[in-house]
């Protein structure tokens, strides 16, 4: 509230009573955009899920007043997952419309392709990574979902606050998530189909084995587990992959497999 330096000054009273009438309409204001941001949330994690069809997500994000046809897709992520939580009162404040959903340490934002990369790196702070999917329609929301994870992966890996899909450094020397996904299925399926019918916790103790230098001892320690049970199951992965686990390059191959695979994991 801004008063006159000079006097007389408004009446106690009738500021008192301006201060209420501004506390009461900001509390319908924020309580209308946390209802806002819930429906939101509803909405995108339908559309990405495929629950949705084209007529019914182009009508409920045209609610949200992102264009249906002209939009980008957004994935943030920050140490500091807390700051996530307000970049949608962030966007507000700058007059910029979203549509957003946070899922596995990750926010997703749906907002209009003409929105800015200093607005967006404003709004999510500096200390994010953000990957931004190429312009899309949102019938194709769950393609666009895989661009902008590949560019959040992206701009991990290489260090750098923003990333657009398909422009840029490559990521391990791959140029799109179509390429990633084939490296992932080809050396990574055999443990997932296998681990669908047994109860084996391969990808768990490959990934906890290459983070602990390839030892047997800390893989064991880690997973309270045997060492000879560590072994087994390292041996498991080999037979399962047809890939010599002694190799260096193969621990390499499996290394950048999981690496996307994870990036890429909703």
């Amino acid at each position: 509230m801004v008063l006159p330096k000079s006097e007389p000054h408004p009446d106690a009273v009738v500021l008192l009573h301006a201060a209420t009438v501004l506390g009461l309409q900001l509390s319908r204001i924020v309580l209308s955009l946390e209802g806002r941001h819930r429906l939101a949330g509803e909405f995108m994690l339908q559309a990405m899920d495929g629950r949705l069809g084209v007529a019914e997500m182009e009508s409920r994000l045209a609610d949200f007043e992102v264009p249906a046809q002209n939009f980008l897709l957004a994935s943030l992520t920050v140490e500091d997952g807390g700051r996530l939580a307000d970049v949608h009162i962030e966007l507000w404040r700058h007059g910029v419309a979203s549509a957003s959903l946070k899922r596995n340490n990750r926010l997703h934002v749906a907002v209009s392709a003409d929105v800015a990369d200093d607005l967006l790196v404003h709004c999510a702070g500096v200390a994010a990574s953000i990957g931004i999917s190429a312009p899309s329609a949102v019938a194709n929301i769950q393609r666009a979902l895989q661009e902008s994870l590949w560019a959040l992966g992206s701009a991990r890996a290489n260090k750098v606050g923003l990333a657009h899909y398909a422009q840029g450094p490559s990521w391990l020397g791959l140029t799109g998530f179509e390429e990633g996904t084939a490296l992932v299925r080809r050396l990574l399926g055999p443990i997932f189909d296998y681990e669908q019918s047994q109860d084996g916790d391969l990808i768990l103790t490959l990934r906890t084995y290459l983070n602990s230098q390839r030892s047997w001892q800390k893989t064991a320690a880690a997973l309270f587990a045997h060492r000879q049970t560590i072994i087994y199951r390292m041996r498991k992965i080999g037979e399962l992959t047809g890939l010599d686990m002694g190799e260096t390059s193969t621990v390499a191959q499996l290394w950048f497999a999981l690496q996307i695979h994870e990036a890429m994991h909703q």
